[in-house]
């Protein structure tokens, strides 16, 4: 929390490029490919897209509704195949990847640029996200019972999850109402921050059904006992662009790109 009150976008901007190469990295691992000098060309190409991608953004903020649209999609895709309980075939391609991976970086250096009240904006989002692992992870262990996809995560639950966004909505909500300058009303609030901390959630699942289908439990090692850089970030990767868009919609005044 300290770096992203603290650091200028500029070094946000480079961090995420960092996370863009990695990511990459782990993307094409997942898909089987174990030819270093492909992954890392493949790593780099996301940090080009990425930057594109935010640039974008910036002079045409419309744009913002197609990565939540994505989302949406993908959310769909997650119910259907946890309803009908079908084993997932999602391959980690390098168009999926760039799909999930892209857009929702994009909006890092874009969201902490916004004028004073930038990083704040980040910083509530890392709140509701971290408040919904550690609620599903507690609610989860402690009164789990119903499979949620059992075909796509076995370990998560019904139970679990509604622990996740009801604290990711609590969090998410007070972390608002303390240190963003926009009054959106608790109604509007609260809507807006349960359906990031449902969403996040699908991120979570989705990058699970690509590990499922090539055969691996982690992303990566990277980070030990903790998996790979995807398998820390793909709550994330979801739950950006509706986070982006909610704010665009919601507080526009507030998203004055790039002032800082």
């Amino acid at each position: 929390m300290f770096f992203i009150l603290a650091l200028p976008t500029t070094a946000i901007a480079v961090a995420i490029a960092l996370i863009c190469i990695i990511a990459g990295w782990e993307w094409l691992g997942l898909a089987g490919t174990d030819r270093a000098r492909i992954r890392l060309t493949y790593g780099c190409a996301l940090v080009g897209f990425t930057g594109l991608t935010c640039l974008l953004f910036i002079r045409y903020p419309a744009l913002l509704l197609l990565p939540a649209l994505v989302w949406s999609v993908l959310s769909a895709w997650v119910i259907v195949t946890r309803v009908r309980s079908v084993t997932p075939r999602t391959q980690a391609g390098p168009m999926l990847g760039a799909v999930v991976i892209v857009p929702a970086l994009a909006m890092v250096p874009l969201l902490h640029g916004s004028g004073r009240q930038g990083p704040t904006l980040l910083l509530v989002l890392c709140l509701i996200v971290w408040a919904g692992d550690i609620g599903a992870y507690f609610v989860g262990k402690t009164w789990g019972r119903i499979a949620l996809a059992p075909t796509i995560s076995p370990g998560k639950t019904v139970e679990g999850t509604l622990g996740g966004v009801l604290a990711g909505t609590a969090v998410g909500s007070i972390a608002w109402l303390l240190l963003v300058e926009v009054d959106l009303g608790l109604v509007a609030l609260a809507a807006t921050v349960a359906l990031v901390a449902t969403v996040s959630v699908v991120g979570d699942l989705v990058e699970s059904m690509v590990k499922r289908a090539g055969g691996r439990k982690d992303s990566g090692h990277i980070l030990p006992g903790h998996g790979g850089v995807l398998d820390r970030i793909d709550s994330f990767l979801s739950a950006l662009p509706i986070y982006a868009l909610a704010v665009t919609l919601w507080a526009p005044d507030t998203l004055t790109l790039l002032e800082r």
